[in-house]
């Protein structure tokens, strides 16, 4: 169910795999978190993190 402008699934899926086996994945997806981070003028790193019982079971 991907958009029109993305390749075949079968390719986004190669690649994920590829990418999530060598942890390029975890890499990118930390890069973009500080980017938004700062583009919202926040510490780069979080100082807090909120659980509730709710979402956590």
């Amino acid at each position: 169910m991907l958009q029109q402008d993305f390749p075949k699934w079968e390719l986004v899926y190669y690649y994920y795999n590829k990418w999530i086996n060598t942890e390029y994945f975890d890499l990118l997806l930390s890069k973009l978190c500080k980017k938004v981070r700062l583009k919202r003028h926040q510490n780069i790193e979080p100082s807090l993190g909120i659980m509730n019982d709710q979402s956590v079971k």
